[in-house]
């Protein structure tokens, strides 16, 4: 567990995470258990601090963990397929002023060598 913390907060990306993960490692060295710690540190929502105390009671930590790992991978999909569906438009839109653009500069040179005639 406090191995697992360690490299946690080595790779946690976020200089304030990684502080308060270190503080929570620190918790379970002393005895603590993790639910506590992160209950104290208010480092993640209630619902995981939940799920680990759960996990914890029950001693099944580990698929609780892939449980939450589930959750976010699909709140990640969703707002990347959000995302996705607003920007296609725009895409769209953008790609075709753009080649309407080219197609006007090509032609009004035409056009107005025709008017001189």
């Amino acid at each position: 567990m406090l191995e697992s913390l360690k490299i946690t907060s080595t790779t946690a990306g976020n200089v304030i995470l990684e502080d308060r993960i270190v503080l929570a490692r620190t918790m379970v060295s002393e005895g603590g258990n993790l639910t506590d710690a992160l209950k104290e540190k208010a480092l993640f929502p209630i619902m995981i601090t939940q799920m680990v105390s759960v996990g914890e009671a029950t001693g099944n930590l580990d698929s609780m963990l892939g449980k939450v790992a589930d959750f976010y991978d699909d709140e990640v999909e969703t707002a990347v397929g959000a995302l996705l569906s607003i920007l296609e438009p725009i895409l769209l839109i953008f790609i075709g002023g753009l080649i309407g653009s080219i197609v006007i500069s090509m032609y009004l040179p035409v056009f107005s060598l025709m008017q001189q005639f």
